[in-house]
């Protein structure tokens, strides 16, 4: 291999140097479009997918019969279901302890001064 250097002037140098300058730019953009080209397919697809998914999921099963609104009576009955099971879940996980070893049997509102109780 025999390669001859020229004595190039100041202007030649400076017109190569910012030739490459622009195709390395050139070519870091390019791939750069392509990685976010395919960035987005791969988020299209995916999006697709919990879209179809969220739709089989939220279609109702027609062996089910419909969900009645309970009475007064029972609705108060429930809240304080739905508000045991809250507490029996939180016992239960700061207590480390299986839900089912232990039954909350009554609770009542404590009388607090804290600050967020306050209106």
């Amino acid at each position: 291999m025999n390669f001859m250097f020229t004595a190039a002037g100041f202007g030649e140098r400076t017109a190569e140097a910012l030739q490459d300058t622009l195709i390395g730019m050139f070519v870091i953009f390019l791939a750069l479009s392509i990685l976010w080209g395919v960035i987005e397919l791969f988020h299209f697809f995916v999006t697709a997918a919990t879209k179809k998914n969220r739709k089989a999921e939220e279609k109702p099963d027609e062996k089910l019969p419909a969900e009645t609104v309970p009475t007064n009576d029972t609705a108060d009955n429930a809240d304080d279901g739905a508000l045991i099971a809250a507490i029996t879940a939180a016992v239960s996980v700061c207590i480390d302890v299986p839900a089912g070893s232990f039954r909350v049997v009554s609770f009542k509102k404590a009388q607090s001064d804290a600050h967020w109780n306050k209106r």
